[in-house]
């Protein structure tokens, strides 16, 4: 992964542990970033490093089992990008569902905005 100055990262889990590591990654490379967690504080926390970084930020918040809110929250970065940044660089963060589990999963896309 090289220079990303002029992209936006969207990283789901991104309040902690890999999802939170990629986005200070990619921030420190030039990524502008949206961070989506479900959890606030540490969304919060990552929102705050990320800035610190230079990088503008967008924070949003929904549990990704639910495609309703998933919709939305599209819906709300869209709107985010359409003000904010021209190009959206999606990044995809992979992990197995438990067995039975109905909980969607989302593959890797840019897409302009």
């Amino acid at each position: 992964m090289g220079d990303l100055t002029g992209k936006v990262a969207l990283i789901t889990g991104s309040g902690r542990g890999m999802g939170r590591a990629h986005a200070l990654v990619m921030a420190g490379r030039g990524a502008d970033i949206v961070i989506h967690d479900i959890l606030k504080d540490e969304a919060a926390k990552t929102a705050e490093d990320v800035r610190a970084l230079g990088r503008k930020v967008f924070v949003s918040h929904a549990d990704v089992s639910d495609v309703t809110a998933m919709k939305e929250t599209v819906a709300e970065v869209r709107w985010a990008g359409s003000r904010f940044w021209s190009t959206m660089l999606a990044s995809r963060l992979t992990g197995q569902a438990s067995k039975g589990s109905t909980r969607p999963s989302f593959s890797a896309c840019s897409t302009s905005m």
